[in-house]
């Protein structure tokens, strides 16, 4: 049941992901932001899967949460240090 509805989600994602390109209008991310569960779960998922397969499943889960944490505090930090306009999708 979950499969089934994180695919049917991930559809929907894909057709407002091309919206944007269709309708010149950008605000399709609100509605992509609502799939984090969906992304979360599979991730969850697939990183439980990986850490299972031995050190280099690990290795991996590992410096993919590494780049994951460095790309979170630089779209955090940069706009404080450089008193930038932050990232905003809405």
């Amino acid at each position: 049941m979950t499969t089934g509805l994180m695919g049917l989600r991930f559809i929907v994602a894909i057709i407002f992901a091309a919206l944007p390109f269709v309708t010149q209008v950008s605000n399709s991310p609100r509605y992509l932001m609502a799939l984090s569960w969906a992304i979360a779960v599979g991730a969850t998922a697939a990183g439980d899967a990986l850490w299972r397969r031995g050190w280099m499943g690990r290795a991996s889960v590992i410096g993919a949460g590494i780049v994951v944490l460095f790309n979170t505090l630089w779209d955090w930090l940069t706009p404080m240090l450089w008193r930038a306009c932050p990232p905003e999708s809405f």
